[in-house]
């Protein structure tokens, strides 16, 4: 069943396909039958107009002839000049009505009011320049244009409403003008009416999307993508409603389906085609720039505040290990002192006079360090005065050195 409700709706689609097809050959051929009588109108003017031309230099010449007849000028001589003169008229008026229509350009010109049915293609033109009988419309450039979109608070309709938010767009649209007689009688003024329409499409298309999402995709951001998808009503969310960024990515509608767009048959129907859409700049408003730059002040401080303890954790480490140090260094050294108590007891000396002569040795290794100090201690034992020799013998020698 799923297959043949498929097949169905590929039946219909192309038969609504080809009924399209045969309703725009008609309109085209009814339009074309339309610019035929125009044209043919036209030169039935144009002959008309100059014809009148014509017959009014030679009216003009025969009457200036007869007039300087009657003024006694040898008739030779009139006719003459009458003739000159009206070669001269009818020169000056086809100089007034050249004209050149530049590359890439095409002229749309009227003849009594009314449409010639063609345009005057780049190159030499002439037309009756008297009176505005025919006269050049308008003339329309056929490259690529760039039209510039700013849609913010200071344009009628006012900022972009996302979904989170309202921001400012700067966007550009490039586009073409491919066939000027729709471009110049099919609307008032094409280009502002493809502004509007583009506008449209902008906000149409943004305001379903979260300004941020919108920063993202905004390098990817295609005009067939956009034109399909607000034409097409597509969701690019997913079953909990976010935005899913790589699914518009991804998404590659075909030419044909661009060309069936709304946007693209409006624009066909004005004489246009959009080439291509660029977002240049989503200017954030300035509330969210204030909480970004608060968050991003708070992350800087966070950032401080971390390197902050790291480095408080080192120089505690650091700390730790001194100290460990420290107490090591102190253990070694007092380890040293007890062997050395060791030694002076195995030679025959008491504890109490060895420990007083290791404590007085090393006053006198201190006070020997600064041979200019003057120190008087004793307290009447032999390992005090042992002590103080050889504190003494130590500066002796190191004043010599000196």
């Amino acid at each position: 069943m799923e297959n043949i409700d498929n097949n169905i709706e590929i039946l219909d689609f192309d038969e609504s396909e080809n009924q399209k097809i045969l309703l725009e050959k008609q309109k085209e051929e009814e339009r074309q039958k339309k610019l035929k009588e125009l044209r043919e109108r036209a030169a039935l003017h144009r002959r008309f107009i100059w014809g009148g031309f014509v017959v009014f230099c030679i009216i003009f010449a025969f009457l200036l002839a007869k007039a300087m007849i009657m003024f006694n000028l040898p008739s030779a001589t009139a006719w003459s000049i009458s003739a000159f003169l009206s070669v001269i008229f009818l020169i000056v008026t086809i100089t007034n009505g050249y004209f050149e229509t530049p590359h890439k350009h095409e002229d749309i010109i009227e003849c009594l009011g009314k449409y010639v049915g063609e345009v005057y293609n780049p190159g030499p033109h002439v037309i009756f320049p008297y009176f505005k009988l025919e006269k050049i419309v308008c003339r329309v450039y056929m490259g690529e244009q760039r039209l510039s979109l700013y849609l913010n608070k200071d344009t009628p309709a006012g900022d972009v409403e996302f979904m989170d938010c309202s921001a400012s767009l700067r966007a550009d649209l490039f586009f073409k003008i491919e066939d000027s007689e729709k471009a110049t009688y099919e609307i008032g003024n094409v280009v502002v009416s493809i502004r509007e329409k583009a506008e449209h499409i902008l906000r149409a298309f943004f305001g379903s999307w979260k300004i941020d999402d919108a920063i993202a995709i905004k390098g990817f951001f295609k005009l067939n993508n956009v034109i399909v998808s607000v034409d097409r009503s597509i969701d690019f969310r997913d079953d909990s409603g976010e935005l899913q960024i790589e699914k518009f990515k991804e998404f590659k509608p075909s030419q044909k389906e661009a060309d069936n767009s709304s946007f693209a048959e409006t624009l066909k129907e004005w004489g246009a085609k959009a080439n291509s859409f660029i977002i240049s700049d989503i200017d954030l408003p300035e509330n969210i720039k204030e909480q970004r730059a608060r968050l991003l002040a708070a992350m800087k401080d966070l950032e401080v505040a971390d390197v902050r303890v790291e480095t408080s954790k080192r120089e505690a480490k650091i700390k730790v290990i001194g100290a460990k140090a420290t107490a090591k260094e102190a253990e070694i050294i007092g380890q040293g002192e007890a062997d050395k108590i060791e030694n002076l007891k195995k030679s025959g000396i008491q504890d109490q006079p060895a420990l007083d002569y290791l404590i007085n040795k090393e006053k006198w290794n201190a006070v020997s360090k600064n041979p200019n100090a003057t120190v008087i201690i004793g307290d009447g034992s032999k390992s005090s005065e042992g002590a103080q020799i050889g504190a003494g013998i130590g500066a002796t020698t190191k004043k010599e050195k000196k």
